[in-house]
């Protein structure tokens, strides 16, 4: 299960809409931690775990960068497809790159 969830790409759509950050954690009571809008204090949810805590208040820039850096790695097979000269351990990483792509278009393509 594990392999599976790191073969797949994020479809963004899912994201849409969603409390924009930045989010903090903050501890309340012994256990528990409230992940909330850090300007007003709003409440996103409430967890049980101070990593999960962490992991869900950085949520908002993990997806940002995660789209900054998607962009980037298209932009890079886009410069390969044009027939640009690169080193043979960059043509293997890219071709690992457009498997990734591919594999997110399918698994999107099947969702809709």
């Amino acid at each position: 299960m594990a392999g599976e969830a790191a073969d797949r790409m994020i479809d963004y759509k899912q994201f849409e809409g969603h409390t924009p950050g930045p989010w903090s954690a903050r501890r309340e009571g012994a256990f528990d931690y409230r992940i909330a809008l850090s300007h007003i204090a709003e409440t996103v949810c409430k967890v049980r775990c101070e990593a999960n805590a962490c992991l869900i208040a950085a949520a908002p820039e993990l997806l940002a960068e995660n789209k900054k850096l998607r962009e980037a790695l298209e932009g890079i097979i886009e410069s390969a497809e044009d027939g640009r000269d690169c080193p043979e351990w960059l043509e293997e990483r890219i071709t690992d790159a457009r498997a990734a792509l591919n594999t997110d278009a399918e698994e999107s393509n099947g969702r809709n």
